[in-house]
């Protein structure tokens, strides 16, 4: 009976190791992580004007050569534009309310999907998220009426990492990060300790890019971090924790009783409001009054 007892811890432990190893074979980290909506011919026209009758849709020519759709939203006299970097199992045309809030302060804002996510080419890669965002910048800067110096990246969830990493090489003037993914965390805290090995192994293969904890510290332009002390999906303990190693010049606001992201901005719109008018404050951005709707 004991033989037979060691045989199978033996066995279970030889295939929890399989399972651990397993981890890191190509496309496993994705399924995991990663959850996209696809569109078949990307966001629509229609769907862009229920958001801004100015809207268009662009095209990104992604550095690995990849199509991504995108939508852009200008409004005129700008006092800054918004990179929208948008969450995880969803595409852009889930996140055109953000859009139209950046309008309604006076901001034109651009959408875009990462690789193969809605309607963009390609398939999902955790290693080119961060490099699907430069693509993006590098778009916006070309559309009339852009300001290189008022730009603010602006992250939903799985957008928060790679407008942090935008942050750190300072290619935009400020952050706003709407329920920080710290994704180690998350994968971590998840977990019962039976697998923390498996924790583990999927960790480690989070790029540099998208680890927020080891971007924050090299972060020097102006963030405002807004977490909803409810959320079920993305830590606000941790997203705090995130904002106290930040290198530059920040603000944490949390909202009670409100849920993930986009229940921040649908629950607390006047608070989300001022938390976007102090990053325009801290960036140089014009006053309110001096900008108009597109």
């Amino acid at each position: 009976m004991k033989n037979l007892a060691k045989r199978s811890l033996y066995l279970l432990s030889f295939a929890y190791v399989c399972v651990c190893a397993l981890t890191f074979l190509p496309g496993c980290i994705e399924y995991f992580l990663l959850h996209p909506e696809k569109i078949d011919g990307g966001i629509s026209a229609s769907e862009i004007a229920e958001a801004s009758e100015s809207g268009a849709k662009i095209e990104i020519e992604e550095s690995g050569g990849y199509r991504l759709d995108a939508a852009w939203f200008p409004v005129e006299s700008p006092r800054a534009t918004a990179l929208i970097s948008h969450g995880n199992a969803r595409s852009l045309r889930s996140f055109r309310i953000f859009a139209k809030f950046w309008n309604d302060v006076g901001c034109s804002a651009m959408l875009y999907d990462y690789t193969g996510f809605g309607g963009s080419e390609g398939d999902i890669d955790v290693d080119v998220l961060a490099h699907d965002a430069e693509s993006a910048l590098a778009k916006l800067l070309t559309l009339e009426g852009v300001d290189p110096e008022k730009i603010v990246g602006v992250g939903i969830s799985l957008g928060t990492t790679v407008s942090m990493h935008l942050a750190k090489e300072k290619k935009v003037a400020g952050v706003f990060l709407d329920g920080l993914a710290d994704i180690p965390y998350e994968i971590h805290a998840r977990d019962m300790f039976v697998l923390y090995p498996l924790a583990l192994c999927f960790s480690a293969q989070v790029p540099v890019e998208m680890d927020v904890r080891s971007l924050a510290p090299l972060c020097k332009v102006p963030a405002i971090f807004v977490h909803g002390d409810a959320d079920p999906i993305c830590s606000y303990d941790a997203s705090s924790e995130v904002c106290d190693l930040y290198a530059g010049e920040k603000k944490f606001v949390g909202f009670e009783n409100v849920s993930h992201t986009p229940d921040t901005l649908y629950k607390k719109p006047d608070e989300y409001k001022a938390a976007a008018e102090q990053l325009l404050a801290w960036i140089g951005a014009p006053p309110a009054e001096t900008a108009s709707g597109g």
